[in-house]
């Protein structure tokens, strides 16, 4: 249930990209070597979720997401 929340609000958001991940890598590299030429800022979260759930609290971890405004809700 967290795995599919989390997927829905970054499909939706248009923040999930289906390629290779040496295409992940380009990408992100364009996007620093971009944001350095303006001066601009980047932030990057890696999220390795393989079997991460088997020992959480799923509960309060979908509390916390609630908080942090990851939730099904159309904002």
């Amino acid at each position: 249930m967290v795995v599919n929340r989390l997927k829905w609000y970054l499909e939706y958001y248009n923040q999930v990209f289906a390629a290779a991940d040496e295409d992940h890598i380009m990408r992100l590299h364009d996007t620093v070597r971009k944001s350095l030429a303006n001066e601009d800022h980047v932030l990057a979260v890696f999220i390795y979720v393989e079997k991460v759930y088997d020992t959480v609290c799923t509960e309060a971890l979908l509390l916390k997401q609630l908080r942090v405004s990851i939730n099904e809700k159309k904002n």
